[in-house]
């Protein structure tokens, strides 16, 4: 099965009408809270897919969300 990772800044994000689809197309779908989980614990390498969802965060607030940094990189 393929992989999709969802990076999500806020926690009543989804993926919305593209999850069906990408159920349909084989794609097993995980959610990462950005700013809660740890980038750690996991690779934007690995799956076969990235998603990243939007929010009021940019990258340029590196000073308020320490986090973007890890994330951008």
């Amino acid at each position: 099965m393929k992989t999709a990772l969802v990076l999500r800044h806020v926690a009543f994000e989804d993926l919305g009408q593209l999850a069906p689809l990408l159920s349909q197309r084989g794609f097993d779908i995980t959610y990462f809270d950005v700013g809660v989980a740890s980038f750690a614990a996991t690779s934007p390498l690995n799956p076969d897919l990235v998603i990243v969802l939007g929010g009021p965060v940019s990258v340029y607030d590196v000073k308020t969300y320490p986090y973007m940094s890890t994330e951008v990189a």
